[in-house]
């Protein structure tokens, strides 16, 4: 009911605001920086231990710097966010990033930002990484209202060659074998691209996007998510950039915990992300109305010390719920905030309000006239907060809630308190382990078993904290001060039990109010190989659910003749060398194989279709017959193992390790 007063008592204000500025609707840009520490960032970072972004900075102090924006600790799970206005617990997201050849993807039954904006003429595009899924078709970036898309499907691949790797466990004749399968990650909408490997991948999507600028007619508004993979491991950046003299002046004293070769690096690739956006922001001043552009600018979680990102001053990283995993650097800034912050008589200021990722989905959506569809999201309209310096409408931050398999790890935010509940290891520290010990089984474990390794991973003990972030942003419950709420976790203090209290039934109602995730454990591994597709990442099951390497097997609704192939190009038309024809012709990579259609609409091929792969053994995309082969048996135990997962047996060891793990477990219910 508060939540209804507060937009109520706001909605003159944004009527007022609409009409004073949509006479033409504002072109909105949101960039994403990957892992984008707040110990980074110029306009965020003590000045002896931040790193150099001047353009950055300077557009950040023409605007608002969100001081106390939260995202999530991982990148799938902000993006999911951004793009529904849905807290990741809601939309099934909340549990883990998507792999490379996992079958998961953000849910279509969600409508997603651009998928809105549309109904209110805007064009929309994404440039950079997606991270949402893509195992089917349907789970396209231009599927879910992106009317063009320039980059990458997975979370992170070569900056110069868009290769992109995972490791998988596949069983054969010389036993257990960890591999990698690699692939060109590169996409302009569904055609696959070879990349220029002289481009770095941030000059490279700077300049699409520029592209993208220029080419919108300027009677259209345009919606644009820029997301950058920089400064995203690998390490990675452009020579000038790296001997840059700010960036070879790191020096380890200044440092904690931090690799300061790869510092450097991070610094460089921080300085292409700060030039890529003033050229930005050039060329719309050029082509188009920076008086009609508001911009958003944002890092999708905490940086990684492991690879140079620092967090300073508050305590964590990313992967974790503590501030420095979930708190980031974060502006809103253009002419058309500008303009609307001169109307209202407010100077560009550091805004200690209160925001989550979910807010601007929501924002964007109430400037723009589509308030009404925003109802019941889980972000609010922080137009006037932002433009006016006024309090947040927002109140409290479900900083995240695992699912039950991960024991309902996670955090909350109300007010200035925030509750923590934690394991001895992170969900990603959690997956990797269990993930590799699932793959040493020699039988089809059942879901208990696996349970009972999650939490023999995850430890026996849950750890709880109560702080006052606005006293205590860097989370320090040593104690040893003054005012103990400045240094200590009240969360067993007597003082503090009613707040406590109060967060904690917060907690579990939100908690029960989730859905069930669309983790699973489960991996496609060579079901989605490269090899399989002419040395591409694309989807790798077609609309049945049904993987393209298994056609040929004993199916109802086999439509291939082939035993391992990619059955067209990925892009569901059955066309290999995109001239519209529907034949399997390749361009020189692979064999011309006979191509029809069935009656029932889908696609056959004779046996000697290739899938796109090459006969050229000094080609990278060549692959010998017997891998083709082993790679195929592979993937087709892999499809007969998960058919069969709900007949698994727990054998007389599988029990004995039941019973020690629940034996030592003690499980606090939420």
């Amino acid at each position: 009911m508060a939540r209804l007063f507060a937009r109520l008592g706001l909605l003159l204000a944004a009527l007022t605001t609409n009409l004073s500025y949509g006479a033409t609707k504002p072109d909105l840009i949101t960039v994403i920086v990957d892992d984008l520490g707040i110990g980074d960032a110029g306009f965020t970072s003590d000045s002896e231990t931040g790193l150099f972004s001047p353009s950055i900075d300077a557009l950040a102090q023409s605007g608002v710097v969100l001081s106390s924006f939260y995202v999530q600790s991982a990148c799938t799970p902000t993006r999911a966010a951004l793009l529904t206005g849905l807290y990741p617990m809601r939309t099934g997201m909340q549990d883990f990033v998507i792999k490379q050849t996992a079958p998961n993807a953000l849910p279509s039954s969600f409508t997603l930002l651009p998928q809105y904006l549309k109904q209110a003429g805007y064009a929309t595009a994404l440039v950079g990484k997606w991270h949402l899924g893509f195992y089917q078709r349907d789970y396209h970036p231009q599927q879910r209202g992106f009317d063009q898309f320039y980059g990458m499907y997975t979370g992170d691949a070569d900056h110069y060659t868009q290769v992109a790797s995972s490791r998988v466990w596949i069983r054969g004749s010389e036993g257990l074998q960890d591999v990698s399968v690699s692939g060109v990650d590169q996409r302009n909408g569904s055609a696959r691209l070879q990349p220029d490997s002289t481009l770095h991948s941030t000059e490279r999507y700077t300049s699409i996007l520029e592209g993208v600028i220029r080419s919108t007619p300027p009677s259209v508004p345009l919606f644009a998510v820029l997301a950058y993979q920089a400064v995203h491991f690998p390490m990675q950046v452009d020579t000038d950039l790296y001997t840059d003299a700010r960036c070879q002046s790191i020096v380890e004293d200044r440092l904690i915990d931090v690799d300061v070769d790869n510092r450097k690096i991070v610094c460089g690739m921080l300085l292409g992300v700060d030039r890529s956006v003033a050229s930005i922001c050039d060329t719309i001043k050029d082509t188009r109305s920076w008086d009609d552009t508001l911009i958003f600018f944002i890092s999708d979680n905490g940086g990684d010390p492991r690879w140079g990102s620092l967090n300073l001053p508050f305590r964590g990283h990313k992967d974790e719920v503590w501030e420095g995993g979930v708190r980031v650097p974060a502006f809103a800034a253009g002419g058309f905030l500008q303009r609307a912050m001169e109307a209202a008589s407010t100077q560009p200021y550091v805004s200690e309000a209160l925001m989550h990722v979910t807010d601007v989905p929501v924002t964007l959506m109430h400037l723009v006239g589509l308030g009404d569809d925003a109802v019941g999201l889980d972000g609010f309209d922080q137009w006037d907060a932002i433009v006016r310096d006024t309090e947040s409408v927002r109140t409290e931050v479900v900083i995240n809630i695992n699912s039950a398999t991960f024991r309902n790890g996670g955090a909350i935010r109300v007010g200035d308190y925030k509750l923590i509940l934690e394991w001895n290891a992170t969900v990603h520290d959690t997956v990797s382990e269990v993930m590799s010990l699932l793959a040493e089984s020699e039988t089809l474990p059942s879901e208990e078993y696996i349970q009972a390794l999650v939490q023999q991973a995850m430890g026996s003990e849950s750890k709880k904290y109560l702080f006052n972030v606005a006293m205590n942003p860097s989370e320090v419950f040593e104690g040893g001060c003054e005012e103990k709420e400045a240094c200590t976790s009240l969360y067993n203090d007597p003082e503090f039990e009613d707040i406590r209290v109060v967060l904690q039934e917060r907690y579990d109602e939100v908690a029960r109010e989730a859905l069930d995730p669309v983790f699973k454990w489960q991996d496609d591994g060579p079901l989605a190989s490269p090899y399989l597709f002419g040395g591409f990442w694309t989807e790798w099951r077609d609309s049945n659910d049904d993987p393209f390497a298994v056609y040929g097997l004993s199916d109802a609704r086999e439509s291939c003749t082939v035993f391992v192939t990619g059955c067209g190009d990925g892009d569901g038309d059955g066309d290999k060398n995109g001239d519209g024809d529907g034949d399997s012709t390749t361009n020189g990579n692979g064999v011309a194989a006979s191509t029809s259609t069935s009656t029932d609409g889908t696609l056959s091929h004779s046996p000697n279709a290739r899938g796109g792969m090459t006969n050229d053994i000094s080609s990278p995309d060549y692959v010998p017959m017997s891998m083709r082969a082993f790679l195929g048996a592979i993937a087709v135990l892999a499809v007969l193992f998960a058919a069969h997962r709900a007949h698994t047996r727990s054998r007389d060891g599988e029990r004995a390790f039941l019973k020690q793990a629940t034996g030592n477990f003690r499980y606090e219910a939420l």
